[in-house]
């Protein structure tokens, strides 16, 4: 009738992105056999975090899965945005059972926390620099995704899967915190563009992880990953307020991996790390189908 308030139009438009998002990963096809891929709805709350929206869909039956994937993505996501996270589900889903056919893969894209809102600016450089250098929203959301892994463990019949978490931009600073504060239950950890991986982690230690199975990628393009302590921008230097340190550095201790994709600009550099052909997408194959051997190694910085 047209007279829905402001919040349930909000709420609407999240019910209608998960819907879409859904109908849209039905009709993915196993590249390997050409079968439909099984999706689940792991997760939905439409009003969650003010109206933001909380949801996440799994590519691939993660019950069954020898090896999960899990996409944590950064500022400006809320529920609505569950369509685009699924689409780089999707391809992760893909590149991993191409790298692999023989295993068996689920991909989820997980929107499960509450990212902080994006203020566009020019040049790509959006809320990551405009404002969002705090780190209590990643570290509730840290606690949420230590529980959300946790309960695909518990939920596994038969063998444990070998789950792989992808942290992207200000996800990658709530995966830090869900591996630092929570002790997180993922056998590879991953930080794809990341402004930092929160305070208190100055290397792969400090996420209680062995370092040959933390992993990081910035795309030389890819400004944000300038934000992070010691970056050439670097937050950290305007009264410690940035998230904390780089994880492509070198004394981190991650192991770096190349990661350019088609695009030369900033925002697609940042957006990049899931485009269908990209040396991220291929190398973050290789890594959740722990095919090490083949991750295109990036050269110290």
């Amino acid at each position: 009738r047209g007279d829905l308030t402001d919040r349930e139009k909000q709420v609407l438009r999240n019910a209608e992105a998960a819907a879409a998002a859904r109908d849209e990963a039905e009709q993915t096809r196993d590249p390997q056999t050409g079968e439909p891929v099984p999706v689940r709805l792991l997760l939905y709350d439409p009003t969650a975090f003010g109206g933001d929206g909380a949801v996440a869909l799994s590519v691939g039956d993660p019950d069954i899965a020898d090896d999960i994937s899990v996409l944590v993505p950064g500022l400006g996501t809320d529920g609505a945005d569950i369509p685009g996270l699924t689409a780089h589900a999707t391809s992760v889903y893909e590149a991993a059972r191409d790298a692999d056919p023989g295993a068996s893969h689920a991909s989820i894209a997980w929107i499960g926390y509450d990212a902080p809102d994006n203020i566009p600016v020019r040049d790509g450089l959006a809320a990551d620099a405009a404002g969002v250098v705090r780190e209590d929203l990643a570290e509730r959301g840290g606690a949420a995704l230590a529980e959300a892994v946790d309960g695909l463990r518990a939920s596994r019949e038969g063998e444990p899967a070998d789950i792989t978490v992808i942290g992207h931009s200000y996800g990658s600073t709530t995966a830090g915190h869900a591996a630092h504060d929570q002790g997180l239950a993922t056998d590879d950890l991953v930080f794809v563009g990341s402004p930092g991986v929160g305070g208190g982690v100055d290397d792969t230690a400090d996420l209680g992880m062995s370092s040959q199975h933390v992993w990081a990628a910035a795309n030389s393009h890819d400004v944000v990953p300038h934000l992070a302590d010691r970056g050439s921008i670097d937050l950290g230097l305007l009264g410690g307020i940035g998230l904390g340190n780089d994880p492509a550095e070198d004394d981190f201790g991650a192991i770096r991996f190349q990661a350019e994709s088609g695009s030369g600009s900033e925002t697609g550099a940042h957006s990049g790390y899931f485009e269908d052909g990209s040396e991220s997408l291929d190398n973050l194959a290789h890594i959740v189908t722990g095919q090490y051997g083949l991750v295109d190694r990036a050269p110290g910085v």
